[in-house]
């Protein structure tokens, strides 16, 4: 902003919609703090549940400039249309640090629900690779590839017909109760990974998509480059 401040610029134009993203916030005890992509994603909590449980992963390419950014962006056309409709400019003071911490749901819900969620670990989110917290979402090799798997959604019933079928899943109800679907989870999962082993990753994926579960496949750079 060329050294002018918030107050300043306000003062030139009372309509202007000014947003500042920084490391720690604009102003408060922080806010002199410097910062990098690696800083952002330690501080921001992603390095405590990336990786191996004894090696963070740092995210691929500016994911935490990238998310700063999108904040950064919603901030001004939020700005712009209270501007439009009351003629009232505005100062957006974008903490870099606290969009990050907003994004990192796992971190979060373990620590606000640490009762609830104990038997998963909590009140710490621990690093399992992809696994995801509830563990009901995983990226599994396959025969051939990689492809994320769950049971999750409204098609769980037709997968357990569909696992079964393949001889799989023996021990889960065909249609378990509401109550009991938490404690299937650990069979289901390990029956997902038993089948991934016997399917290319393009037909699971296929097939998830056809039982109405969310299945994903894990694209190579090529396959992306295919893909229409």
């Amino acid at each position: 902003n060329r050294g002018l401040s918030p107050k300043d610029l306000a003062a030139l134009h009372p309509q202007l919609v000014h947003v500042s993203l920084t490391p720690q916030g604009y102003e408060g005890p922080r806010s002199d703090w410097r910062s990098s992509e690696l800083v952002a994603q330690a501080l921001g909590g992603y390095l405590s549940v990336t990786g191996d449980p004894d090696q963070p992963v740092a995210f691929w390419g500016r994911q935490a400039a990238t998310v700063g950014g999108f904040y950064a962006a919603v901030s001004a056309l939020a700005g712009v249309q209270r501007a439009r409709a009351s003629g009232k400019g505005s100062w957006v003071d974008l903490s870099l640090h606290e969009s990050l911490v907003s994004c990192s749901e796992h971190v979060l819900m373990f620590w606000w629900f640490p009762e609830v969620l104990a038997g998963l670990g909590a009140p710490i989110a621990q690093r399992q690779r992809s696994l995801h917290w509830i563990r009901a979402f995983e990226v599994v090799p396959c025969e051939r590839g990689a492809c994320m798997v769950s049971p999750a959604a409204g098609g769980l019933l037709g997968l357990i017909a569909w696992l079964k079928e393949r001889g799989h899943a023996r021990h889960v109800p065909d249609e378990p109760d509401d109550d009991a679907l938490l404690a299937l989870i650990p069979d289901m999962m390990q029956a997902l990974r038993d089948a991934a082993l016997e399917h290319d990753a393009t037909e699971l994926f296929e097939a998830g998509q056809s039982l109405h579960v969310p299945f994903g496949e894990s694209y190579s750079i090529s396959q992306v480059s295919e893909s229409p």
